[in-house]
């Protein structure tokens, strides 16, 4: 017997992949905007993009290198940021977007509860969810 199942997908795969801005404030301070993507555990692709991550880091993590929160910075910064602006220096000046940056940057200590906040709202399948507009008309044409 065959079945043909109708699962509608838990987030908008277009945002997922190419990411949303997350403004950050606190206090009425704006910390910056970063674009994030979504990182699926359960799909072999983002799997297969965590275990590499896993395996460049797989010396400094076996020796014990690595603090809980080096491993949510890696993660955050290598798999889901994408990109940024607002960031600034000592000097109030913006600084340019890169990996080396961001991990500079989030290895500072007052940017912790940031990283958090990040890798939080990265995570969450609320924030790439689709449309109302889409579900709906997915629905519709599922009816017909």
């Amino acid at each position: 017997m065959s079945f043909n199942f109708s699962v509608p997908s838990r987030v908008d795969n277009q945002l997922a992949e190419t990411g949303v801005d997350l403004n950050i404030t606190s206090n009425g301070i704006n910390f910056g905007t970063f674009k994030v993507c979504y990182i699926d555990p359960y799909n072999p692709r983002d799997e297969l993009k965590l275990k590499r991550i896993k395996q460049k880091y797989a010396g400094q993590l076996r020796r014990k290198e690595l603090t809980e929160w080096d491993e949510i910075r890696i993660t955050l910064v290598e798999a889901n940021l994408l990109g940024w602006s607002g960031v600034k220096d000592g000097k109030g000046k913006e600084v340019p977007f890169s990996v080396e940056a961001a991990h500079a940057y989030f290895s500072m200590e007052q940017t912790r509860w940031i990283m958090l906040e990040l890798a939080r709202r990265a995570s969450d399948v609320e924030t790439f969810a689709p449309e109302t507009d889409e579900l709906e008309n997915a629905e519709a044409i599922e009816k017909n």
